[in-house]
């Protein structure tokens, strides 16, 4: 199946086999090419990051705003949220936002 292969593994240790295995592979193959990012790119893409995070909790806060005054009921995450806020006197989506933002810290520390 692979004798008249070409390229990169035609140098191989046994050329009767039908399979390549990791051993017939150079181990420059197995380096992934290294690509120099500039600092201020790095800073766009984290900015970037943060304003799509920022987003995406302030339209999740609002979905429950809906939710607290349809009176439908609310998830016990959006519970919490709402006893923070009547604990601190803020508005609800507000709290719920900053709730939200400080688990995901938490847990991206933890590694979870």
């Amino acid at each position: 199946m692979f004798k008249n292969f070409k390229g990169h593994y035609a140098e191989r240790k046994n050329s009767e086999r039908d399979v390549i295995s990791y051993e017939d592979m150079p181990l420059d193959d197995y380096e992934q090419e290294k690509t120099d990012i500039s600092p201020e790119a790095v800073k766009k893409i984290l900015i970037g990051v943060c304003i799509a995070l920022a987003a995406g909790l302030i339209v999740f806060a609002f979905g429950v705003h809906l939710t607290i005054f349809a009176n439908i009921g609310l998830a016990p995450w959006d519970c919490f949220g709402m006893g923070i806020s009547y604990q601190f006197d803020a508005p609800v989506s507000a709290s719920i936002v900053l709730v939200n933002l400080g688990f995901l810290i938490l847990f991206h520390f933890i590694g979870k």
